[in-house]
């Protein structure tokens, strides 16, 4: 859902073949995948082959099964892979340090950074052919800054961004051919996710943004994608280990 949708669509309607991954099964089949295979066939790509798996990220059995799944439905291996996986945990401005939670802590951490290890590990895996790929994970403007009452999301953010760094320094090195990595972190951006934050509604998100972004609106997933899109592809061939900050000016 939400920026995760966005790139499939566009990857979709750019010809690519495409696996979805979703914890929402229901939400995936019912929704997510007859929306980027109706991108496909309007843009004119009718023979574009899809994947979609319920996949929980904290399950190394669900993402090695997707990922295997992946490789043989589409006839080969993988160029590419955006990992936009993310929850906000229910502590999200509700819980200060003092009452951060053991099972909130460990469900965030293991979805945003966890998890996102683990697709990596099957994505590099994965991998085809001498020309190496891309990886694109999703960290956040938080992870690069610390917010009071979010300990666990801007922790999970913040090793986001070690763990591609550090991948790239690796990656990049591959005799098999090099993989690229980089990190995109966007700020405040409408989806699903920033709707179920603790207690703020979007109205109210959006008025204390004006207050911190330079361009005083909240993010459309659209404004994300075709920087995801510049890093997947040739275009970005000498770009790695990057982060990027797609926020508004919120960092100016």
């Amino acid at each position: 859902s939400g920026i995760g949708l966005a790139i499939a669509t566009r990857l979709a309607q750019l010809g690519a073949n495409v696996s979805l991954a979703d914890a929402d099964e229901p939400r995936l089949l019912g929704t997510a995948l007859p929306a980027v295979e109706a991108a496909a066939r309007d843009a004119g790509h009718a023979d574009t082959q899809f994947v979609a798996r319920r996949v929980d990220v904290r399950c190394t059995a669900d993402v090695d099964a997707w990922m295997a799944a992946t490789v043989q439905s589409l006839g080969g291996g993988i160029h590419g892979a955006a990992n936009f996986a993310g929850v906000a945990g229910r502590d999200m401005n509700v819980r200060g340090m003092a009452d951060v939670g053991d099972e909130d802590w460990e469900y965030v951490l293991g979805v945003n950074l966890t998890g996102i290890m683990k697709c990596m590990r099957a994505e590099v895996r994965a991998f085809v052919g001498e020309g190496g790929g891309s990886i694109v994970n999703c960290s956040s403007i938080q992870g690069v800054l610390g917010v009071a009452m979010r300990e666990a999301y801007t922790a999970s953010k913040h090793g986001v961004v070690g763990l591609s760094r550090s991948a790239a320094r690796e990656l990049g090195r591959r005799k098999e051919g090099p993989i690229r990595v980089n990190v995109v972190c966007p700020g405040h951006i409408v989806t699903p996710m920033l709707e179920s934050v603790g207690d703020l509604s979007i109205v109210e998100q959006a008025d204390e943004v004006q207050h911190d972004t330079t361009l005083q609106r909240l993010g459309r997933t659209e404004e994300v994608v075709p920087l995801v899109i510049h890093l997947l592809s040739k275009d970005s061939s000498f770009t790695t280990g990057a982060v990027h900050m797609i926020d508004g000016g919120r960092f100016c």
